[in-house]
């Protein structure tokens, strides 16, 4: 009997649902300001105007990589920091790639 209850505590450990979705913003030097100040760890937003474009906020900097996937595989390639960066040429920058 014990057995079987521990096999639904940890059967219910496993089945709860994580949301592992990375976030999406309209990056804006508005946006990147505001978040910029209250990070304390890494976190990492999608851009929706460039779907490649990720903004990588870091505690001390803001970091811009275009990351792609293709045949199973991800590449990425480091753009820049912000504000050496302009938003609009990191945007086109990952176009490009």
């Amino acid at each position: 009997m014990i057995f079987k209850v521990v096999g639904i505590v940890s059967l219910s450990l496993f089945t709860l649902k994580r949301d592992n979705t990375m976030p999406k913003a309209q990056l804006t030097k508005a946006y990147i300001e505001a978040n910029k100040l209250t990070i304390t760890k890494q976190h990492e937003v999608t851009d929706i105007q460039e779907h490649a474009l990720r903004a990588i906020f870091y505690a001390n900097k803001v970091s811009y990589v275009a990351r792609v996937f293709w045949q199973t595989k991800r590449f990425y390639l480091s753009i820049g920091t912000y504000p050496y960066i302009p938003l609009p040429k990191a945007r086109q920058l990952a176009a490009q790639f």
